[in-house]
């Protein structure tokens, strides 16, 4: 994965985290601290905007947003990637949480690592 992508990727998960509000505090700490420096170091204002809006919007925003990293090289920054490490390593550590609705099912299976047996014959079999 290319410098653009570890930064992008980690300004996503960070994004997620905290518009579903299932980040833990690290993960959303982190997010913050990587987009201050951002912020910080990139001088274009199309490059904060989209950073900003990429907030509100993470998937809409996400090619403008590698766009304007890749044109400021800000992600060749050793603390720029260090930080979207610390991202990613706070998102991976946290613990898995899920939202689920299901409507009109005969089976859910929800969780990680989950092993279900199922009997595969139809009910006209069964009869």
């Amino acid at each position: 994965m290319n410098t653009v992508s570890i930064v992008a990727t980690a300004l996503a998960t960070g994004a997620l985290a905290g518009a579903e509000g299932v980040g833990t505090a690290a993960v959303k700490d982190a997010y913050e601290q990587l987009k201050a420096a951002l912020k910080a170091r990139v001088k274009d204002p199309a490059a904060k905007v989209a950073l900003d809006k990429h907030t509100e919007d993470p998937d809409a925003w996400l090619p403008a947003l590698k766009a304007e990293l890749l044109r400021s090289g800000v992600c060749g920054d050793e603390d720029i990637l260090a930080l979207a490490q610390q991202v990613s390593r706070a998102a991976e550590s946290a613990p898995a949480s899920f939202r689920v609705k299901v409507d009109n099912s005969e089976a859910v299976q929800i969780g990680n690592g989950n092993v279900m047996f199922a009997d595969l014959r139809t009910r006209s079999d069964l009869e």
